[in-house]
C-alpha cells in the first residue's frame, strides 16, 4: 500500500497515543499530523509526526491545518470522556463533542470530500441494559443516553450519520465498550484502584459496586480501528467493538486487589478490605454490552481470555510509573473534592 497521510486528534490522550504508536510500528504512514490542545506528552520523538497544539473547537485552526497537510484520513479521537466532570458541567463537552465534530464535518464536506473520516465514539449512546437480561447492543439499538457526556457523543454519531447520508461523505462510525491499558488517564477507574492498592489506602467504589462493563484492551481496539479505516471495500459505515469481556466493577476491583495480595505477599483478601463504597453517581448506567457481529470480521486479534494477561500488564506498567500518577492524582482538585473522605496520598 501506498503511503498515506494520517490526521489524528485527540493524539496526546489514551486511546489516541495508541493510536499513532500503531501507526508508526505498520510503517505505513507518509506523515502523522497530531491534533491535541494539551502537550504531546505520550507520543516519542519521530521525524513521521507533526504536532499541533490546537483545540479542534477553533474552526478557523482545524480548517487551515485540514487544507495545508491535505489528509488521506482523519482519526478523531478528541473528546472530553468523564462522566462526573460532565453532570457537573458539560459546556466543554458539548463543546469538544458536538462542536469539534461539526467542524471537521464541514471541512470535509466543502474542501476534502475524498478524506475517510473515523468518528471514534461510545457504547454508552445506547443507554444501558439490565444487569439481568442477556442482550447487547447492536446496530439496531435505540440511542437512549442517560448523562451529558453520552448526549454530547450521541448527538454527534448522530450529525455525522445525518451527514454521511446528506453529501455521500466517507465517513465512519465506531462505538467501543471501556478501554483499559497503559498509559490511561489517572482519574479512570482502573489507575486509582492502581494507586489505591499500591499506597493501601481507601479504594472509592459507586453505590453497590454490581455496575457491568465490558472491557477492551486498548492496543487491541486501535488494532481493530486501523483494519476498519483500511478497508475500503467494506460498504459499512457504522461498527460496534468489544471484547465479550463482561465485569462488574466490584469483580474487577476485587482482580487488582488479589494481583496486589501476591504481589506484596499479603494475606488473601487484604486488599480488598481497602474497599469504600460511596454514594453512586447520578444516573449511573447498570450495564454495557456488545454485539461485535458488525466487526466480527476486525475482532479475531482478540484472543480468548487474553484480559488476564493483559490487566496484568497494565497493573505493571502502573507500579513502575506510580509515582507520577501519585502526583497527577494529587494535584486533580475536582477528584480530591469529589471524594474529599477519601485519602489519596
Amino acid at each position: 500500500m501506498k503511503k498515506k497521510i494520517f490526521l489524528v486528534t485527540g493524539s496526546s490522550g489514551f486511546i489516541g497515543s495508541h493510536f499513532v504508536q500503531l501507526l508508526l510500528k505498520k510503517k505505513i504512514a507518509k506523515q502523522i499530523i497530531c491534533i491535541d490542545k494539551k502537550k504531546n506528552s505520550l507520543l516519542k520523538f519521530n521525524s513521521l509526526i507533526k504536532f499541533c497544539r490546537i483545540d479542534i473547537s477553533n474552526f478557523s485552526n482545524v480548517k487551515s491545518i485540514v487544507l495545508k497537510e491535505k489528509p488521506d484520513f482523519i482519526i478523531n479521537f478528541a473528546a472530553e470522556t468523564h462522566v462526573d466532570k460532565s453532570i457537573e458541567n458539560s459546556k466543554k463537552f458539548i463543546k469538544s463533542n458536538i462542536v469539534g465534530l461539526y467542524n471537521f464535518l464541514e471541512i470535509i464536506k466543502n474542501y476534502r470530500k475524498k478524506t475517510r473520516f473515523m468518528q471514534i465514539s461510545t457504547d454508552e449512546v445506547f443507554g444501558h441494559l439490565s444487569l439481568k437480561s442477556k442482550k447487547k447492543f447492536s446496530l439496531n439499538s435505540k440511542y437512549n443516553p442517560r448523562n451529558p457526556y453520552a448526549a454530547t457523543k450521541a448527538s454527534g454519531d448522530l450529525l455525522l450519520k445525518a451527514y454521511a447520508e446528506t453529501y455521500s461523505l466517507d465517513l465512519i462510525l465506531t462505538n467501543c465498550s471501556n478501554n483499559f491499558g497503559e498509559n490511561q488517564s489517572p482519574e479512570k477507574l482502573i489507575p486509582i484502584v492502581i494507586h489505591q492498592c499500591y499506597l493501601e489506602k481507601k479504594i472509592p467504589v459507586y453505590g453497590n459496586g454490581k455496575n457491568i462493563r465490558d472491557w477492551i484492551y486498548v492496543k487491541d481496539h486501535t488494532k481493530i480501528l486501523l483494519n476498519i479505516l483500511l478497508d475500503k471495500k467494506s460498504k459499512k459505515k457504522q461498527f460496534l467493538i468489544g471484547s465479550n469481556q463482561e465485569l462488574s466493577n466490584l469483580d474487577l476491583i476485587k482482580k487488582i486487589c488479589l494481583f496486589f495480595d501476591k504481589y506484596k505477599k499479603k494475606k488473601y483478601g487484604y486488599h480488598s478490605k481497602l474497599i469504600k463504597f460511596v454514594k453512586d453517581r447520578a444516573g449511573h448506567d447498570l450495564r454495557y454490552g456488545i454485539n461485535n457481529k458488525s466487526s466480527q470480521k476486525y475482532n479475531k486479534i482478540i484472543k480468548k481470555n487474553s484480559f488476564e494477561k493483559n490487566i496484568a500488564k497494565t497493573i505493571n506498567h502502573y507500579v513502575q510509573n506510580i509515582y507520577s500518577i501519585h502526583k497527577k492524582i494529587l494535584n486533580d482538585k475536582w477528584y480530591k473534592k469529589k471524594y474529599k473522605n477519601i485519602d489519596f496520598g
